[in-house]
């Protein structure tokens, strides 16, 4: 056992003692004897090798050509392959050798070259250096590491680890309270729930600076207290030496408080945005219980609706908002755009309300928590930190919950479209009670069937409409229609006031109209008459009643079916009228009494007519006869006459021919209705022939004479001859007229010869106006009238005055030739 540690295996029969593929090696344990893998001349040089650590490359190769007792080290596949393919070969046993007793003796001096063949036996020196390097590499190892650890975890720290226990404390303290806690379930206005919301905000953040400034003094005492641990003291010898190198510690401390500083800041992060995604998780956790629950439609069995109810008790609406009619149309107030905005402000808050929170990276007293001079001195300044804003808008699941609230919304309201989509029939008739027009229904004449159908589809409506719920529940929202309700029964009742104010008014006027008709008709049948027209009344009133009082009775069947409508539909009624409409069956009765005597009497009365109208006969044909030697009047026929007394005497005289004229057309239709031959008064219609043209005589006079006057007032250019001559020719043909219908008188003569000068006037009027006359022809009429002549001047009148008429034929001449000149300058002008 003498061999030196770097001895080995004979030369040449290294492969002799190649060791078999360890299986499952243990890498700490020294009960199995190592393997040599790889033969190293001197494992001892090797080992005193210095490997730099951040070599692992080199690092690496050296382990691998490394081998020593206990420690294990991962062949290469080459030589694994190569163990495998090597057998172990032992040395051959020595034949003098003996087993037994001598066997089991210690090894002489002689075996020790043969024992040192064996593996175990040949490395077995190296085992005590190995022991006592594997000893100081561990325990430098572990020194290491425990500094390490002490320099860089800080919940190892003295000074740091309560720091960092107190500050995850106050996290989850904060965490569990929350930004808003959950209040007790009850509906809210939209208004009331975000103020709610925002009153707790802003109590959160009276919390959340509470805790930074908590979090601030932790930080601070831990900083201080770790930077008097790590300080140090020297010697006065070494004053300045030791200053300097107490600098640069406190440099290099501080770089791990502003570590320290940025761990805090992520807790703080973490805690706020949990507190953010805790408030969004709670309040869409609000709005969907509600939304899931959501109220079935009211045809539901009584089942259902009994477990509609119960998860109403459980999960309450949580808003309350009104339906109303705006319009024609329904709305809900707030709507939905109402409410995303809200949720939208009470979500932005909740950011918000943590980001108000200043983290340390943003305090400038972070900057000052180690020691008041350092960062003048090595101007340190903590920065680096995380960022809140980003990590909050960077969230998908915090971007989730926010759409799922935006669609929690959506789907209740969804819900309350549908809900308004059954109350469809509350919008059609109000919008149809919208366009009635009460002073146009009172204007039109209607009858029973009108009134019944308004008032059975208003009283209908009404009911319906006070029917409606006020307060209907869709899940997430309570839906107040109380407001709907009031305008829905407010709109048939308006109807009802105008059918209530013509119902009772048009039954009154029916009612009195059959009653004053049926009394005025007994009264008239039950009248004696002593005249022809009474007598002659009375019969054509007897025929016309019996045709009436059937149209009187469907009238009074009408007026019956308007006061059940009254009775039926309570209508306000005055109690007069009742008393009136019970006094019409009987007021019916009596007529058709009235008319039964009446018709008995028809035939005695019809004699009697028959007596008076010949006795009207023969007045009237003497009253004609005293008319007609009178007529005509010598004071029309004469020209002297005044013609205001004159138009008074024709006046006088058309009336007597028109009362005689109606006398005559009475007696003939009496006659005719008694099956009479009609009575001929034959000098009636000479009587009326003798007036019409005595009347036509004086109405031609007057119109003559403001003709003149006219056609002498206006300029001869401005008379229209045409119209002159129409006239003209007009009035000859009722003075042909006048002379053979009336007898001999001065007035017709006298104005045939009127009307024979204008005709005799007209030629030369029309000589004059002719429009080829130029000024040579002018001149010449001048010359032979002998005086001058202004065509803008002239009217009849001046013409008479200075006799141009009895000068017809030069004038005409003169006219002549001027129309002869104009035909040829127009023959010359169109040759050229």
């Amino acid at each position: 056992m003498t061999s030196s540690p770097s001895s080995g295996p004979p030369p040449g029969r290294e492969s002799e003692f190649t060791d078999p593929p360890i299986q499952n090696p243990d890498r700490h344990g020294l009960g199995v004897p190592p393997t040599l893998q790889v033969m190293v001349p001197d494992p001892l040089a090797a080992m005193r090798t210095r490997v730099r650590r951040r070599d692992p490359v080199q690092h690496r190769r050296l382990l691998e050509r490394l081998y020593v007792p206990g420690w294990v080290t991962t062949a290469t596949a080459l030589q694994q392959t190569e163990k495998q393919r090597t057998p172990v070969r032992l040395p051959p046993p020595d034949p003098s050798t003996q087993l037994g007793e001598d066997a089991a003796s210690p090894p002489q001096e002689e075996d020790g070259p043969r024992l040192l063949r064996f593996p175990a036996f040949a490395v077995f020196r190296m085992w005590k250096p190995f022991f006592f390097w594997r000893t100081s590499v561990h325990k430098k190892k572990f020194h290491r590491a425990r500094e390490s650890l002490r320099s860089c975890s800080f919940i190892v720290s003295q000074s740091l680890s309560p720091a960092l226990l107190d500050i995850r404390k106050l996290c989850y303290q904060m965490s569990e309270a929350g930004l808003c806690p959950v209040e007790d379930r009850h509906p809210h206005t939209l208004q009331d729930y975000r103020d709610t919301r925002f009153r707790q905000l802003t109590q959160a953040l009276t919390d959340l600076e509470n805790f930074q400034d908590l979090v601030k003094q932790v930080v601070g005492a831990a900083c201080r207290g770790y930077l008097m641990e790590r300080s140090r003291g020297g010697g006065s010898e070494d004053q300045e030496r030791w200053r300097i190198v107490a600098e640069i510690e406190t440099v290099v401390h501080c770089n791990r408080l502003s570590c320290f500083l940025r761990l805090v800041d992520y807790l703080l992060v973490e805690t706020l945005h949990s507190l953010v995604v805790s408030a969004v998780e709670n309040l869409l956790a609000a709005l969907q219980d509600p939304v899931h629950r959501t109220r079935q439609p009211e045809t539901a069995a009584a089942q259902e609706d009994l477990q509609r109810k119960a998860d109403v008790a459980r999960f309450p609406p949580l808003f309350v908002t009104r339906l109303l009619l705006d319009g024609d149309a329904f709305a809900y107030r707030p709507s939905e755009e109402n409410f995303q905005d809200a949720m939208a402000d009470v979500l932005l808050q909740f950011e918000k309300t943590v980001m108000s929170v200043n983290l340390l990276a943003a305090d400038p007293e972070a900057d000052f928590m180690t020691e008041p001079g350092l960062a003048k001195t090595f101007e340190f300044k903590y920065e680096g930190g995380p960022c809140l804003e980003s990590i909050l808008s960077n969230d998908g699941r915090l971007q989730s919950l926010t759409q799922d609230i935006k669609e929690s919304v959506r789907l209740a309201f969804d819900s309350a479209r549908v809900h308004s989509l059954s109350l469809e029939r509350f919008r059609t008739f109000y919008r149809e009670n919208r366009k009635l027009d009460p002073d146009a229904v009172r204007r039109r004449d209607h009858g029973v069937s009108f009134f019944g159908g308004a008032l059975h589809r208003y009283h209908q409506q009404r009911r319906e409409a006070s029917a409606l719920q006020q307060d209907v529940c869709l899940g997430l929202l309570l839906v107040d229609q109380s407001q709907l309700r009031e305008k829905l029964v407010s709109s048939p009742l308006r109807c009802l006031e105008v059918i209530n104010e013509m119902l009772p008014r048009l039954a009154k006027a029916k009612v009195d109209a059959v009653v004053s008709e049926a009394r005025e008709a007994e009264f008239q049948l039950k009248s004696r008459p002593s005249t022809t027209a009474e007598l002659s009344d009375s019969l054509c009133f007897l025929d016309r009643v019996q045709e009436r009082v059937t149209a009187l009775e469907e009238e009074q069947e009408e007026v019956c079916q308007l006061y059940h409508l009254v009775d039926a539909y309570s209508v306000p009624t005055p109690p007069e009228d009742l008393v009136v409409f019970a006094a019409v069956r009987s007021d019916l009765i009596s007529l058709q009494n009235a008319i039964a005597e009446a018709e008995l009497q028809r035939d005695a009365v019809a004699e009697r007519l028959l007596s008076s109208l010949d006795g009207d006969a023969k007045q009237l044909s003497a009253d004609i006869t005293a008319v007609r030697l009178r007529s005509p009047d010598p004071r029309v026929l004469d020209t002297n006459t005044d013609p205001a007394l004159a138009w008074q005497v024709l006046e006088e005289t058309r009336a007597s021919v028109e009362e005689l004229q109606t006398r005559a057309s009475t007696c003939n239709a009496y006659q005719k209705k008694l099956k009479v031959e009609p009575t001929r008064f034959e000098g009636l219609e000479e009587l009326r022939s003798a007036s019409r043209l005595t009347q036509l005589l004086w109405d031609v006079v007057d119109e003559w004479r403001r003709l003149q006057e006219g056609w002498r007032r206006i300029h001869l250019g401005q008379l229209d001859l045409g119209q002159v001559g129409s006239q003209v020719s007009r009035y000859c043909e009722h003075l042909e007229q006048l002379e053979k219908g009336l007898p001999p008188n001065d007035i017709v003569p006298r104005l045939k010869d009127q009307v024979d000068v204008m005709r005799r006037r007209l030629p030369v009027l029309m000589d004059l106006c002719n429009p080829c006359m130029r000024a040579s022809h002018w001149r010449t009429l001048e010359s032979t009238i002998g005086t001058s002549l202004n065509m803008e001047e002239l009217t009849l009148a001046a013409l008479e005055e200075i006799s141009v008429f009895s000068f017809h034929r030069e004038i005409q001449e003169v006219s002549g030739q001027a129309s002869g000149e104009a035909s040829v300058e127009t023959l010359l002008t169109k040759m050229r």
